[in-house]
């Protein structure tokens, strides 16, 4: 049992802080949040009382909130002053510890004795408090990897809630009316054509109710990537609720109107196909299988350009998007279908890819696998990126 009084230390420490008015950014708040972090990554070996010690010591010394790399020296000299009083109950070794991890905390990345390094990480985890998010690389210690790792995926999952419900605002309605304005609120954020499970799984975590989860759900798929692995998981997030609450009205009609066995097709490459990653996103027209497969593909390799189609039982479609083809200025809907394996799949035609695409909307303009929109895509259509362009098309 600890005789070490971190209630009167911590009374301490905040006084003798607050005379300098700098707030809480290396306040109590955050020595409180430094001492939480140090019980989450106590394992055998750790020395609870350094811990904690160092929880309110190791920033009571700052002169200033910016760079001030001798307040650890400084704070030293503090533990120097109070070592029979307030520290009474640790030992000299316990003492020395405490020292070094006050000194060494914004200098020494590692020390190789547990104590202190959880002493670091503690610290580290908190750097969020700042705008900085905690790096793996830099923690110290196991667990601080493994807890920094999680602040990442939490901060990323969050970032993509704020880009859904942003964008969302914009783009959900049943006719899509300017998508430069959702992909601009998208794009704001940073993660524009990241993993598309990623962003439906943060929905799923975020969203509470099934109205906002079933939009999320939406926009995720419309501007996500498709994601290389986890189809099964990200299938299984559709059943999460009723088609209704991620399909507007035209999109459900759209859906009643199909056959209950649709023929649908799917612009890939033949190297996609090979992978045998059957990617969910089809179409029930085969003209706009092959737009896709001239455009949709460019930049990612260079396999011959074809389209694949397959019977599919109308009860396994997940979803019908009318709005997520517009990017491509394609009429027709996107149809999430999950296929697993080769099974029923015919491949119909090889397709010349564009090497410089043209979409039909008005404010779009692709080259080299990138879209630019809006003001940007209007400066160059008919200058440098059309006279680059001119010889790139196909032969007649």
């Amino acid at each position: 049992m600890s005789d070490l009084n971190v209630s009167l230390l911590r009374s301490f420490c905040i006084e003798r802080f607050n005379e300098r008015n700098l707030g809480a950014i290396h306040g109590v708040s955050h020595w409180d949040r430094v001492a939480e972090n140090g019980k989450r990554l106590f394992c055998p070996g750790a020395d609870t009382d350094v811990i904690n010690a160092f929880a309110y010591l190791h920033d009571v010394e700052r002169y200033n909130n910016g760079r001030d790399l001798q307040h650890g020296e400084r704070a030293t000299r503090v533990i120097d002053n109070i070592r029979h009083d307030l520290l009474s109950a640790l030992s000299d070794v316990q003492v020395d510890k405490l020292k070094r991890a006050c000194k060494q905390h914004t200098t020494t990345a590692k020390t190789g004795d547990i104590t202190i390094d959880i002493c670091f990480d503690a610290d580290r985890l908190d750097l969020n408090r700042v705008g900085i998010i905690p790096d793996p690389a830099r923690m110290a210690t196991i667990k601080g990897k493994e807890f920094a790792m999680k602040a990442i995926e939490e901060t990323k999952g969050k970032k993509y809630i704020f880009a859904l419900y942003d964008t969302a605002q914009k783009f959900y309605n049943p006719v899509i009316s300017d998508i430069d304005l959702a992909v601009g609120a998208f794009r704001k954020y940073g993660v524009y054509n990241d993993n598309r499970y990623a962003m439906i799984e943060a929905a799923n975590k975020y969203a509470f109710s099934n109205e906002v989860f079933g939009k999320l759900l939406h926009t995720a798929f419309v501007f996500g990537a498709s994601p290389i692995t986890k189809l099964r998981e990200e299938k299984a997030l559709f059943d999460r609720v009723n088609k209704c609450y991620y399909m507007s009205k035209q999109e459900m009609q759209y859906y009643d109107n199909l056959p209950d066995s649709v023929t649908l097709y799917r612009g890939t490459s033949k190297k996609d196909l090979q992978s045998g990653i059957i990617s969910p996103s089809w179409t029930d027209d085969s003209e706009t299988a092959i737009k896709f497969a001239q455009c949709g593909y460019y930049g990612n390799d260079d396999s011959p350009r074809i389209v694949i189609k397959v019977k599919a039982d109308k009860k396994q479609i997940k979803a019908v998007f009318i709005q997520a083809l517009a990017i491509y200025a394609c009429a027709s809907a996107e149809i999430v279908y999950y296929h697993a394996g080769y099974r029923g799949i015919k491949i119909i035609r090889e397709v010349d890819p564009f090497p410089f695409c043209f979409a039909n909307h008005a404010s779009q303009i692709r080259l080299n696998g990138m879209w630019l929109y809006s003001k940007e895509a209007k400066a160059v259509r008919e200058t440098e990126f059309l006279s680059k362009a001119v010889g790139l098309w196909p032969k007649e």
